[in-house]
């Protein structure tokens, strides 16, 4: 239809239709936009992943390996390849002959030991292969020194093309690429540095090679389901909008008045009995073209809004807070969760006994606890206290107790564990948070502790029948900076010997006229029956904390841990 209005001539469109197609329209750009983008972050997320997964793997092996078992064999390789007449000539047109320089290496020793280990700890992980690989970038070729499947898988001096692209334009560095193998698949390859000569051109790398078939092929199956929701998503808001404005384009403007009177005649009343499924007044009636009646239902709209606002506010909140301590509660029977039991752990042990306690001051805590066999003779011991308090201190709290734990597993000495924590802590600590640490491993059989502090409370230590604070050295705060080494030191412990580690909330803990508890007080609480077994030495601190600290409220995790020696 078309409406003339002096000497201009309007065609009026039906704002159904114009909308469900901008929207349609708009749905179909936007989805393309957004399918793109993903695509491009995926790929470079996963990429970094699995980039991170082989220097991981990798960079923990490079920490085991001899380094001077490793230039030996590099230089070995090197001068091998050297005295070779126009080696890559060699390789391509006699091959046997060109390895059979090179059959002598893998029947060494140390090689074998080497390969042995690179095998299981290949078959630890998800790599497919695990190789030690020496690169010549300057002749755009490489050999292989070990191969960790077999000696025959890949043999010693197998020559492989190095290209300029997989190197760092910046460091220089080798960079991961992926490649198809017959066997495996997809493969991300990608490892770290182990030996450089750069006078020689010569750089040697152990390389790990990631599978990423299942993930490619669950990329396939994302964008997929990603397009056909988005399509499917387009088409319904599309009809739901053309119902929405259909129904407001038929409505004539005096059922506004209608409504009003409706809403006065008790609907307040109907909207508290139906707090969960209110339905508006004036947000489902027909709309007009007319602009004043727009307008009034504008403000009408809005007027029911804030009075149904101001009706359920006290409600909201109640409900609100409610939804916090559930969640609060839900967090603190998980973090619960991660700490060990307490209640004999070692039933089978009768070499020790051990017990702990961990009380927060919040809902969650940053203090934990944990204790471990790394073997049948080795016991890890650690106890943190985490700067900050309530959820944020929780979940730094059960990263730092995983990296730990991990760390320890793997057999490192306390203090290389807490120098691979501080890097892995300061390498995504945005927040600044930090942690203080002490980590001991009990050898049973020896009866001597080795442990390691990182700027942790003071251990006291019951020899004889009296316990005396032991100032060990302290290392800096895990989280605090990065490059930092940690000391280990020794002590020898005898029958009947304990040891108890404790958190700062202990010696912190605050009385009415703002008094600490103190050290002092501590081993003199220790020192009133010293001959207690562990699980009743913490109670009767508790009890002398709480006794001193009265009705004064908590403010700091109390966590103790303690062990003795039978």
């Amino acid at each position: 239809m078309k409406t003339d209005m002096g000497d201009k001539k309007i065609r009026n469109v039906r704002l159904t239709d114009f909308v469900v197609k901008m929207i349609a329209f708009n749905a179909i750009i936007l989805g393309g936009l957004i399918l793109a983008v993903s695509y491009l972050f995926f790929y470079r997320q996963i990429t970094e992943v699995y980039d991170d997964v082989a220097r991981a793997i990798t960079g923990e092996a490079a920490t085991q390996l001899d380094n001077e078992l490793i230039k030996r064999f590099v230089d070995e390789c090197d001068s091998i390849l050297s005295s070779v007449d126009d080696p890559l000539n060699a390789y391509n047109n006699d091959l046997d002959s060109y390895l059979k320089h090179y059959e002598a290496v893998p029947e060494e020793e140390d090689y074998i030991k080497m390969q042995k280990f690179l095998e299981d700890l290949r078959k630890g992980t998800e790599a497919t292969e695990i190789d030690f690989v020496i690169m010549y970038p300057g002749r755009e070729y490489g050999i292989y020194v070990m191969d960790a499947r077999d000696v025959t898988a890949v043999p010693c001096g197998e020559m492989f093309e190095v290209s300029s692209k997989n190197f760092d334009k910046k460091t220089k560095l080798f960079k991961g690429f992926y490649s198809r193998s017959k066997y495996f698949g997809m493969l991300r390859t990608d490892g770290v540095l182990i030996y450089a000569d750069k006078s020689a051109g010569v750089y040697a790398y152990l390389t790990a090679d990631i599978p990423t078939s299942k993930i490619n092929d669950r990329f396939i199956s994302f964008i997929i389901s990603s397009t056909l929701a988005a399509i499917i998503l387009a088409i319904v808001v599309c009809l739901l909008i053309a119902y929405f404005i259909k129904k407001n384009m038929v409505k004539p403007i005096m059922h506004i008045s209608d409504l009003a009177e409706m809403y006065a005649e008790g609907y307040e009343e109907r909207s508290l009995k139906h707090e969960d499924n209110v339905k508006l007044v004036f947000g489902d009636i027909p709309c007009s073209r007319i602009t004043e009646a727009n307008d009034l239902l504008s403000s009408m709209q809005k007027m029911e809004l804030e009075i149904n606002s101001y009706i359920k506010n006290l409600d909201t909140v109640t409900r609100e807070q409610e939804r916090i301590r559930i969640e609060l509660d839900t967090a603190s029977a998980i973090q619960a969760a991660m700490l060990p039991d307490a209640t004999d752990p070692f039933p089978d042990r009768d070499e020790f006994e051990i017990f702990a306690s961990a009380k927060t001051a919040k809902e969650v805590g940053g203090d934990f606890y944990d204790f471990f066999l790394i073997d049948e003779d080795h016991l890890g011991l650690v106890i943190a206290d985490v700067s900050g308090k309530g959820v944020p201190a929780a979940l730094f709290m059960m990263a730092c107790k995983i990296i730990i734990k991990n760390l320890a597993i793997a057999g490192l000495s306390p203090s290389k564990t807490l120098m691979k924590a501080n890097e892995q802590i300061c390498a995504n600590n945005k927040e600044g948070m930090f942690v203080t640490v002490w980590f001991g491993i009990l050898s049973i059989k020896e009866k001597k502790i080795v442990a390691s502090s990182a700027g942790h409370e003071y251990p006291f230590i019951k020899k004889g029948d009296r316990f005396d604070i032991f100032k060990d050295p302290h290392g800096i705060i895990l989280g605090g900076m990065e490059g930092v080494k940690y000391k280990d030191y020794e002590i020898e412990l005898e029958k009947g010997d304990t040891i108890l580690v404790y958190t700062d909330g202990v010696v912190e803990a605050t009385d009415k006229d703002k008094k600490l508890f103190g050290s002092k007080r501590l081993l003199e609480s220790l020192n009133k029956e010293p001959n207690l077994d562990p699980k009743a030495l913490i109670g009767h601190v508790i009890e002398d904390v709480n006794a001193f600290v009265g009705d004064e409220k908590q403010f700091d995790d109390l966590t103790m841990m303690c062990i003795r020696i039978n």
